[in-house]
């Protein structure tokens, strides 16, 4: 997205990021409300309705046409990169404005391991992933430093200047980028079934692995530092640490996401594989949509960019107007989200937690 539009939207988004605080959770034992399901009902059901979607999901390839199974690509991808973006942003405070950066190096990397190096193509994509976690460190070494606006500036400048390092290195193509041409000798329909494979575990796997992960020692420290990064501190939490292994984890995952999209491209070139407007900026209308720091809120807010987008508006410039609006609008009327709309009619939430503080889960699920 360019133009006024998206910038008034993107700088509204990352205002309601800023304003987050986390809602109260329920204890351990707490006594399910009177005029709903109670916890355990709700996260159960929740579970088996995820469960179901994911079933259905899996049967796609076998009598969706083409355009619905590119489409669900699409939403696949948008929901991995939001939700780790998520916790980067609500969590650990990471407001990155920059992730397209290993988006691009992990699309570089699918061209050079299978073209040069003659990995296979598929096994290409985890190397990318390995590729931008690694490089993330020295980038870590410079941004990691820094905090709040600062730190969001200096991510957008990383990403250019990775993309103009790119555009200069005549072996990675230059401006032109390079034709990807392993791609070219497989089977069109199972290149399509196994980039739809790929995305989907993507997709799922960023969902999961976030739910996991608030039940780790990790996301313990990450809802303190959420809290109160001082308190957590003198708790004996490294908030230095906590935020660097996120950072990695959210690197990897959008350099395995930049070598998954470009599966079925003829070729990458640096203006697209390092595209603010296509890469980040879509993720933050997606959270704030949705809801910030919740698992939910994404999943939401990618459903209504990516259908609104594909099916109905077909990614013309009224949807991007209507996108900004959109988001302006959620921004300014509730911190919650779309997500918090939904909730205030009981229903089943997903992946609510019941102990411990609540990444992962709706500020204000539980609150009575």
């Amino acid at each position: 997205m360019t133009g006024r539009d998206g910038t008034g939207a993107l700088t509204t988004g990352l205002r309601a990021v800023a304003r987050f605080r986390p809602g109260p959770t329920t204890p351990t034992g707490g006594e399910p409300r009177a005029d709903g399901p109670g916890p355990t009902d709700v996260g159960r059901v929740g579970a088996a309705v995820g469960a179901g979607v994911v079933a259905l999901l899996t049967t796609l390839p076998a009598w969706a046409p083409t355009g619905l199974i590119e489409t669900t690509v699409d939403l696949a991808l948008l929901v991995a990169l939001a939700q780790l973006w998520n916790v980067l942003a609500a969590s650990a405070g990471l407001v990155s404005l920059g992730q397209q950066a290993f988006v691009g190096v992990g699309a570089y990397t699918l061209v050079v391991a299978a073209d040069d190096v003659g990995l296979n193509v598929f096994l290409a994509v985890p190397a990318a992933a390995l590729v931008a976690a690694v490089l993330s460190l020295p980038v870590a070494a410079l941004v990691l430093r820094v905090g709040g606006a600062t730190f969001a500036v200096a991510t957008l400048v990383v990403a250019q200047a990775a993309m103009a390092v790119v555009a200069a290195n005549h072996a990675l193509g230059g401006t032109g980028g390079r034709e990807l041409v392993a791609t070219t000798e497989l089977d069109a329909e199972a290149l399509e079934t196994t980039t739809y494979w790929l995305a989907l575990v993507l997709g799922v796997g960023a969902v999961v692995g976030v739910y996991l992960l608030s039940r780790t020692r990790l996301g313990l420290a990450l809802d303190a530092m959420r809290d109160d990064t001082a308190a957590a501190a003198r708790l004996g939490v490294d908030p230095g640490r906590t935020r660097l292994a996120v950072w990695v984890l959210a690197a990897a995952v959008a350099g395995a996401v930049g070598a998954v999209a470009h599966l079925g491209s003829p070729g990458v070139d640096p203006a697209s594989a390092f595209d603010l407007t296509a890469w980040t900026v879509p993720v933050v209308f997606v959270v704030v949509l949705g809801g910030v720091g919740t698992i939910e809120g994404p999943i939401v807010g990618a459903l209504v960019y990516v259908v609104l987008g594909e099916l109905l508006f077909d990614g013309g410039p009224w949807f991007l107007v209507l996108a900004a609006i959109a988001t302006i609008a959620v921004a300014v009327t509730s911190t919650d989200g779309l997500w918090g709309l939904v909730r205030r009619w009981r229903p089943v939430v997903l992946f609510t937690r019941h102990r411990g503080s609540g990444l992962g889960s709706s500020p204000d699920a539980e609150e009575g």
